[in-house]
């Protein structure tokens, strides 16, 4: 795993509040990943909006935020 991987990592994991271990984090190989990931961790409740619908924007502000 890169540095840029790692470093978009620690940043998921201050946006969403979830905690990738070593083992996780080598296997979050593809975007898709990533998100079933955040996914399955992220609280969901009655009150809060789609969490897929957030966790998009999230991410696609943590991306675009991001020098490739």
């Amino acid at each position: 795993m890169g540095l840029d991987s790692v470093e978009l990592l620690m940043a998921y994991e201050e946006e969403f509040g979830v905690q990738f271990d070593n083992i996780d984090a080598e296997n979050c190989s593809t975007p898709r990943h990533i998100v079933d990931y955040i996914y399955e961790r992220v609280r969901k409740t009655k009150d809060e909006p789609c969490p897929s619908l957030v966790g998009f924007y999230k991410i696609r502000k943590i991306l675009g935020s991001s020098p490739l």
